[in-house]
């Protein structure tokens, strides 16, 4: 290989790591720039209301000037003083559950994940209940099968004791047998015994 091709090939490779390494700092800015824009600021009950209030207000016209978002902000920010403490606590409410769902957000582990909607109280008592009612379920048919099992333990000591105690009373019976041919015997033995006694003995003769 001469020396031209030589600094032919040195040159390519350092335009494509001098390529590669512009591409990954931009990757890396760009990056950095999308969780900027991903990361959503803690808003105030006040500033929830206010969104709430310029999109109604606004309605279709979303090509409003700034002089008149500004004035609609002042007359909100006028009516936002004349709420009562109650509508103010809900609103402050809102904007406690928002800030919930954005500290679950920036958690790791929890990107893409769904996050149960915390304003929506009321299906989450649905779900506790249905739930509730799932594992009471699930409780009965364990209590059932446990019963039945019981139940049949409870069958096979019983016949255990029931074939011991016929055991034992057969025993009973042979050993009761047992007495009754040793007194028979006995009281033939007895009867033998006095018939010998009564009958005179024969003397034997001189010779």
């Amino acid at each position: 290989m001469d020396s031209v091709s030589k600094r032919i090939i040195v040159e390519l490779v350092r335009k494509t790591s001098k390529f590669f390494n512009d591409l990954a700092e931009q990757l890396s800015q760009i990056r950095v720039k999308r969780q900027r824009s991903k990361k959503k600021h803690n808003k105030s009950g006040f500033y929830l209301y206010l969104g709430e209030q310029i999109k109604q207000l606004k309605g279709d016209n979303e090509e409003e000037s700034i002089e008149n978002i500004a004035e609609l902000r002042k007359i909100i920010t006028n009516s936002w003083n004349e709420l009562s403490n109650s509508e103010k606590k809900k609103w402050r409410k809102k904007a406690l559950e928002e800030k919930e769902q954005v500290r679950l957000m920036e958690e790791p582990g929890n990107g893409g994940k769904e996050l149960i909607d915390l304003k929506s109280s009321s299906s989450i008592e649905s779900d506790s209940e249905s739930s509730s009612d799932s594992d009471s379920d699930s409780d009965s048919e364990v209590s059932e099968d446990e019963k039945k099992k019981k139940k049949k333990k409870d069958k096979k000591k019983n016949k255990k004791k029931d074939g011991k105690k016929d055991k034992k009373k057969d025993k009973k019976k042979d050993k009761g047998k047992k007495k009754k041919k040793k007194d028979k015997k006995g009281k033939k033995k007895s009867k033998s015994d006095s018939e010998d006694e009564g009958k005179p003995k024969k003397k034997h003769k001189k010779s």
